[in-house]
Parts: structure tokens; sequence; C-alpha cells
């Protein structure tokens, strides 16, 4: 569900260069994409139909990325992936069966993906991951690697304007990143709709308040924008340009100078107008000393140092940490004490957090 956000979150902005040079001249199929498009609408769809996808990693996690990409619309998803199957595949992997053990991943789900939708070209690539292989697509997506080895990848998306995401299934823990760059225009902050509010009252001063029927708060927020129409008497107020409001109770909030405006009345209703805004996203580096989190989790600080933990702990033992192991369980406590110390430094680490990081990592959850 996370990553389809971003993925969504992905499409609401200017087109890269790699989407604005496609030769993509296929027509819209209202018909097949008629449920997005109630969603996304029909601009967003058409972006998403110029996007040229790279999905790297086809365990459970990466197929279920791949199945749902591939389903969405894009131009073309190419699939990178150079682990045979294994036992522990069949877990999570819906494509791959025990035919395919000791097979390559990949090629055992390619015909199958590339049923799901005969308007998207889909492909696996077996060659080195190069920049100059990289900067040909609009989002790179990493799935099976640990999030905090792929500094070098994020580095090379972002000199190049490709969007770069990284997942990780571990067990009952997971973990995202996502780099879209700087100055990334966001059209729709929630993608929720407009708030709508009918008007009970609205004051004439230098700082005018409205109030909202009591029946229904305005769930509005300081400094978002509305406008009016329907007003009676405050005529005036009437289909302006969209004003900014600060909040002073769940049923009310002021809007600025209204001394020259009539008497309110009676009646009219306001409407949340969405503003675009930009983001400025940290590179892969940057976020590792100082994370911008999505709350998803009450303990934010201490998952970010428990992958981190994780990744120095494949990287010095070749493998991830054996299932209810303590011994492992203590060492990758070890390593992520070390790492608080040196970063974040919470007060009170929660050890027994890590300990369950540790012993449920190489579970495999069916997405």
């Amino acid at each position: 569900t996370s990553l389809a956000y971003t993925f969504i979150f992905f499409l609401q902005r200017k087109m890269t260069k790699q989407e604005a040079s496609s030769s993509s001249s296929k027509e819209l199929d209202k018909k097949l994409y008629d449920r997005q498009l109630r969603v996304l609408g029909e601009q967003a769809q058409k972006r998403l139909q110029k996007s040229n996808v790279l999905i790297c990693g086809l365990s459970g996690l990466g197929v279920e990325i791949a199945k749902n990409v591939i389903l969405t619309g894009v131009h073309s998803c190419t699939l990178y992936d150079d682990q045979m199957t294994d036992w522990d595949d069949l877990a999570s992997q819906f494509y791959l069966s025990e035919s395919s053990i000791g097979k390559s991943r990949v090629k055992e789900s390619l015909q199958k993906l590339k049923t799901l939708n005969h308007h998207v070209t889909v492909n696996h690539y077996e060659g080195k991951l190069t920049e100059d292989f990289l900067k040909t697509f609009s989002c790179v997506v990493f799935t099976d690697s640990s999030i905090f080895a792929l500094d070098d990848i994020d580095a090379m998306c972002t000199r190049n304007g490709v969007n770069f995401i990284a997942a990780e299934s571990r067990g009952i823990f997971g973990a995202i990143f996502v780099n879209f760059g700087k100055h990334f225009e966001v059209v729709d902050k929630n993608g929720e709709n407009p708030k709508l509010s009918v008007v009970n009252d609205i004051s004439n001063a230098v700082e005018a308040e409205v109030f909202v029927d009591e029946d229904e708060r305005h769930d509005l927020e300081t400094g978002d924008l509305i406008t009016f129409y329907d007003v009676k008497g405050m005529t005036e107020i009437n289909n302006t340009e969209p004003i900014p409001i600060k909040v002073t109770g769940p049923y009310g909030f002021t809007i600025g100078d209204t001394t020259k405006f009539g008497k309110y009345k009676d009646g009219g209703f306001l409407k949340q107008v969405k503003r675009k805004f930009y983001h400025d996203f940290k590179s892969l580096t940057e976020a590792r000393k100082a994370p911008e989190y999505i709350m998803i989790t009450s303990n934010p600080d201490e998952h970010h140092i428990g992958f981190q933990a994780l990744a120095e702990f494949q990287k010095s033992n070749k493998r991830l940490p054996r299932s209810y192991n303590a011994e492992d369980a203590d060492e990758l406590v070890k390593m992520a004490e070390k790492i608080n110390s040196a970063t974040l430094d919470v007060s009170k680490l929660n050890t027994e957090l890590i300990k369950k990081l540790s012993y449920t990592a190489r579970g495999k959850l069916n997405p």
C-alpha cells in the first residue's frame, strides 16, 4: 500500500525528460482503465502511459510491485534479477512453484507478467546496472537489496533526474525510501476530495471570523485556501480568488478584512481549494543522518536505526540474521547501539524491537 501511494505521488508532477521524449503515441484505453481514470484523472493516466519503469528484484515484494505497475498501464516495465529460485521464495512469490527451484526468478515470472496488460512492454535485462542504463528510465525501484547499501544507485538516479524508490520487506517489518529529487511538484497533498462546509456566520471585521455549521467540523488547516459561493448579504465574498485561512477552532477560522463588505445574512457554502507546492527530497546519504518520516509507526527512529544495523549485519556476515537466534540478535543490537550513538542518539533504544527485527528478518510474508 505504501509503495502504491508513492508511485501515485510520483505521477502527480511534471514529466521527466525520459517521459517527455517518449515516442509512445498509444491512445488511452478508457474502457480498460475506467476505474483508474476515476481516481487519477486522464492527465495522470496519460503521464503514466509515457513512464518507463525499472524494477530490480523479483522476490514476493518485487513481483507484487511489478504486477501492479504493469496493470496501471506504464509504457514499459523492465525487470532485473540475478537470483535463482529457492524454497524460501515459494512463501511469497506467487508466480513461482516447486518446478522453479534452481531456475531464474525473472525468467520464470516473465511470461505471466507479460500477459497482464497487452498495452505494456515487459522485458528483462541481464547486463550491468550502469549510469547510462539507469538514466533511460522514469523511475527505478529496488526491492531485494538493503536500502542502506544503495547510496551509489540513488546518486546515479539523482544526477540524471530519475525517480528512485527502494523498499524492503523483512518478516513483520518493512521500510521504504523515496527520492524524487529537488523541487518536486505536488498538485494534491493527500488525494482527498476538497473539504466542503455550510457557512453559519461571517463577521464584519478587520480579522473576520467564519463559522461553519456545528453539525460538522470543517477539518481545515491554517494556510488552506477556500472560496465561498451562494452567500447572502455579504455577496462580495462569493467566487473570489482563493482566500487563505487561519484556524481558530474545529468550527471556525479567520479570513482577513471584510469591513468593506455587506453584512452577512444567511446561507452559503465554502469549498477548499487544493494548491500545488514543491518538496525537496533528501538523498539516501542525507536521509541516513536526518530522516523525514511518513508516520506509520510510534517509534520511527528505532526502525530507521534497526534497518541500518541490518544492512551492516548483512555486509559483515553475508547473510541475514538467523531466525530466533539469540547470538545474531545480540550482534544486531550492538550494531544498532553503535549507529544510534553516532547519528540520531535516541535516549533509550528499544533493544527488544531490534531483537524482533533480527528474529523475523528472514520471514517472507505474501504481499
